[in-house]
This record gives C-alpha cells, sequence and structure tokens, in this order.
C-alpha cells in the first residue's frame, strides 16, 4: 500500500494553482524574489507584509501579484524614512494600480484595530470605498474565497458587522455582529465592568444629591 503524507497532500491545490501561496516578505529584494520563485514554479503566490511593496510596485501590478499589508500603522522601519512611511502605502500603492488588502497585525490580539489599520490609509490618501475593500472583498478575493464572503450579497454566508457609522472611524461603535448569519452575543468583560461601575457612580451620585 502507499502511505499518504497529509502534509504533502495539502499542498497539492497549491502546486496545481487552485490555491495562492502566501509568502511572509517585507523588504524589495525579498518581495521581487518572491516573484521571481513562484514563476519558475509556476505557483500563485500573494506577498504578506510588503513593507517595501512600493518599491517593486511596477513588477508587482506587471506579475499581477497582490499584497496583503500588515503594517499600515507602525513607525518608519529606516532613519532616512518620511514619517508617514507606512501610512501612505496603501494609497501609493493603489495609484500605482497594485492590488492590495489589509490585515493589520495579523494578531487576533490586535484585530480589533483592523478598522483603523485601514482608517489611517484614508487619512493619508486612499479613498474610503477602496480602504473597505481593503478589509473585505478584496481580501476574499485573493484567498479565493470571494464566493463565500467578502461583500453583502445573495448566495455569501452573512457574515457582517453593523456599526454606528463608518467603521474606519475610532468613534464608531458595532452594534452586533453575524458570522454565517448567526448573531454573536455582544457581551464581552468591558462591557460588563462598565455597567458595574456605572451603576456605582449613580449610586454616589444619588448620595450626594440627597
Amino acid at each position: 500500500s502507499v502511505r499518504t503524507d497529509s502534509r504533502y497532500a495539502a499542498m497539492i491545490p497549491a502546486l496545481n494553482g487552485e490555491i495562492p501561496v502566501v509568502v511572509a516578505a517585507e523588504g524589495a529584494a525579498q518581495i521581487s524574489d518572491a516573484i521571481t520563485w513562484a514563476k519558475q514554479e509556476a505557483v500563485k503566490i500573494v506577498i504578506r507584509g510588503g513593507r517595501d511593496a512600493m518599491q517593486v510596485a511596477a513588477r508587482l501590478k506587471a506579475e499581477n501579484v497582490p499584497v496583503i499589508l500588515t503594517a499600515t500603522m507602525s513607525a518608519p522601519p529606516r532613519s532616512d524614512d518620511g514619517y508617514d512611511e507606512a501610512y501612505s502605502t496603501p494609497a501609493a500603492l493603489y495609484k500605482a494600480g497594485v492590488k492590495f488588502a489589509i490585515a493589520g497585525e495579523g494578531n487576533a490580539l490586535y484585530s480589533y484595530r483592523l478598522p483603523w489599520d485601514a482608517g489611517v490609509a484614508v487619512a493619508f490618501g486612499l479613498p474610503e470605498e477602496e480602504a473597505l475593500k481593503a478589509v473585505t472583498i478584496n481580501a476574499a478575493e485573493f484567498m479565493g474565497v470571494a464566493d463565500k464572503v467578502g461583500s453583502l450579497e445573495v448566495g455569501k454566508e452573512a457574515t457582517l458587522l453593523i456599526t454606528t457609522g463608518t467603521p474606519l472611524d475610532m468613534t464608531s461603535n458595532i452594534v452586533q455582529s453575524y458570522i454565517q448569519g448567526r448573531e454573536i452575543d455582544m457581551n464581552d468583560i468591558q462591557k460588563q465592568f462598565f455597567k458595574k461601575y456605572l451603576e456605582k457612580i449613580n449610586q454616589q451620585k444619588k448620595k450626594i444629591a440627597s
């Protein structure tokens, strides 16, 4: 009998070009090398990181390689870079015709900051509609799941947020969220503490008033 190695079997869709290979690359040389490797191996890739993507923007566009940016709110990586190096990269990539999405830190602990990662890009020149695409449909298209998520359309999974304003604004709050059409319990420890201590403040105000 032939023994199946599940690790190699999992790579078959990538080798067949059915799904992309996500390559972590920050510097211009890393990104360029990743594109060269992908062409040699005949696989589709998505660059994750993309700090210096603008330095190879022409090649990214020509080879139709998308980028998932992870550092739109970071400090300049080099002493001679402008203060807005990371903030303005999304707008610059958009103007250069490079396909991109915004993932932020990519850490579950900081996932709540994702809308702000896109919001700061708007403040530095990215059209708001493109910023919304960068955290929704663009990422879904790059990863081959746009038929399920990424936009509100009949037949998709109904994974969405309801907010008090544009989610790209720090002052907006999430009212309700849904995952695959299921309403999510929005109670959390922060809300419990808020209610607890608000009640204490109200009791103190009543005592002072009396």
